[in-house]
């Protein structure tokens, strides 16, 4: 199956991008947004009437020009491409520019911005925007899942707002995000979606007691006595890095809620205590643990990116026999070699 073209549009830093939000303001994003506080892409994933629509400041207002990013026919303005995927970064207060989201099958038109009305109560009577994708076919990542971050160098995207893969040279650079968010769709990163998904499942479950169903719910959001033995298991540390911040760590199961049978959900061998950056990693196979603690990386991460996390080489306190049974199923189904 031929991939579709791709397009990266970087834009400023948010959580959230779902409009002005003085407690989630846009960061890094350029000139207009400096002067005034905000710009067209703090919309970018916020979804309307079941899309969603994207914007990036390009040079003069002169929008995208389609005959870098398809040669299917002669573009002419207004004219637009069906089935193209736009990949956001941007770059938050300090630190390398990270991927932080995608449009996948989106329509994107040539050298012309759009505009739609702007909900009631909106700084501006209209927003305007490049592209445009279901809200189904957009996927903005929570902050501590942003961990692709984008290459520096000759020919790489650097401080460019629109940045073409049209050259033999930034083929890699393509097949190594297409590679990514394919990794990331296929595993399932956890959503709230899901989530709810499994409490419900939970809930409707006839063959459990009341009290059982607090604590599989419990130990679902990691949380419960399952969190509490992880907490003692690893001393209220993160396994890998040592970082003792409670809100930043994350009772992980080891072997998947979605494959675990319902003794292994509660099981505390079939966890681990990590920190938020280490457990979206661990979460998606992009890392994953030997017997004997070393950490390994999946190929898809880039040896930038790598470098960047600064993460050690191992765990030093010595995984149980039955942890590591737990840490065999993740190496073998779920660790992206």
């Amino acid at each position: 199956m031929t991939p579709n073209p791709m397009i990266i549009f970087n834009t400023g830093w948010m959580k959230n991008y779902k409009g002005y939000d003085d407690e989630d303001p846009l960061l890094n994003g350029g000139k207009e947004p400096q002067k005034d506080g905000h710009g067209g892409e703090v919309w970018n994933f916020k979804a309307e009437k079941g899309f969603c629509y994207g914007y990036v400041m390009t040079k003069g207002f002169s929008g995208v020009d389609l005959s870098r990013v398809s040669n299917i026919q002669k573009w002419a303005k207004e004219d637009k491409l069906k089935d193209v995927d736009i990949i956001f970064t941007a770059t938050p207060s300090e630190g390398s520019k990270h991927i932080i989201g995608w449009y996948r099958g989106a329509t994107l038109y040539h050298k012309h911005y759009k505009s739609r009305s702007a909900s009631s109560g909106n700084k501006r009577d209209e927003i305007y925007y490049l592209t445009k994708t279901r809200s189904a076919n957009a996927k903005l990542l929570e902050v501590d899942e942003r961990i692709f971050l984008m290459p520096k160098g000759k020919d790489l995207p650097g401080q460019n707002q629109v940045f073409y893969l049209d050259t033999d040279s930034r083929k890699d650079l393509k097949r190594k995000i297409l590679n990514y968010i394919d990794s990331h769709s296929q595993t399932g990163i956890q959503s709230s979606d899901k989530l709810l998904d499994d409490i419900n499942d939970i809930n409707n479950d006839k063959t459990l007691m009341k009290t059982e169903r607090k604590s599989f719910i419990a130990a679902r959001i990691g949380q419960g006595a399952f969190r509490k033995a992880l907490d003692h298991r690893w001393k209220g540390k993160c396994a890998l890095t040592g970082l003792q911040t409670r809100s930043l760590l994350r009772a992980s199961h080891i072997k998947p809620w979605r494959d675990s049978d319902n003794k292994e959900k509660l099981d505390p061998n079939n966890g681990i205590l990590l920190s938020a950056n280490v457990d979206a990693l661990f979460d998606i196979g992009l890392v994953t643990f030997l017997d004997t603690g070393e950490l390994q990386y999946s190929r898809l991460l880039e040896k930038y990116t790598i470098s960047q996390l600064e993460l050690p080489n191992k765990i030093e306190k010595k995984f149980k026999k039955s942890e590591k049974a737990f840490l065999k199923h993740h190496r073998e189904t779920i660790f992206k070699i």
